[in-house]
């Protein structure tokens, strides 16, 4: 019966984890339509709760664009490309950043952004762009520093200036997050949060006065190399 133990042991195969990759999914897994990312199901079928399938801004509205596959995207420096998922390829970029201006519609600049990231390195801030403008580097973007564990929003222009900030001392320093970002009016009101950590958020900043009257919707990354396995954009 030697042999019978041999022959099963060797024909063995581990069980694939689907864990964050993108739809379609297997048995065991169901498709979080927010993301297009496979999640666990539980044993009704449902996606197991956790704090990366649930929304941290409320239910967002109808959506308007989703990152399926077409890197088109106007870009700052080369360090982008995108396939299946979109990847900053540089952790020595600094002030690097991306945007879709397709549908042109989103160029009015009000809505909001759903994004899966996770950093492949011990770099600097990543995040979600918004209202980026073309011709020029001004946007506000959503900004995870990973390293010193904190959550900004900030207006960008020649430099970055920090409209609102929080601190998670419980955050991961390597994981991968999902963030959400929504931006209305001019000036602007801006909000962010992870939806990983329950105070990991930003609500209601308000821009002092008008800096970005209307972009359109992007990532961000400074000293960061990443990947970003979904980008959604949804009516605020």
């Amino acid at each position: 019966m030697r042999w019978l133990v041999v022959f099963f042991v060797a024909c063995s195969v581990a069980p694939v984890d689907l864990e964050g990759k993108q739809c379609p999914c297997v048995a065991g897994y169901a498709c979080d339509m927010t993301l297009n990312l496979c999640r666990p199901v539980n044993d009704g079928g449902g996606l197991i709760d956790s704090g990366s399938i649930t929304p941290c801004l409320g239910t967002p509205g109808m959506e308007l664009y989703r990152y399926a596959g077409t890197f088109d995207w106007q870009k700052s420096d080369g360090s982008w490309t995108g396939g299946a998922q979109i990847v900053q390829n540089s952790g020595n970029a600094m002030d690097s950043y991306t945007f879709t201006t397709q549908p042109a519609e989103l160029g009015t600049g009000n809505y909001r952004v759903i994004a899966a990231m996770k950093p492949t390195g011990s770099g600097n801030a990543l995040g979600i762009a918004m209202r980026a403008a073309t011709g020029t580097k001004n946007r506000y973007q959503c900004m995870w520093h990973a390293k010193d564990r904190e959550l900004r929003l900030e207006y960008h222009s020649s430099n970055s200036t920090t409209l609102g900030s929080v601190i998670v001392p419980t955050a991961s320093q390597t994981a991968g997050v999902t963030m959400e970002a929504r931006i209305t009016g001019s000036p602007a009101t801006l909000s962010c949060c992870l939806r990983e950590y329950a105070t990991a958020k930003l609500l209601d900043v308000q821009e002092g006065s008008a800096g970005v009257a209307n972009g359109f919707p992007g990532l961000a990354t400074d000293r960061a190399a990443a990947t970003f396995p979904s980008f959604s954009v949804y009516a605020p």
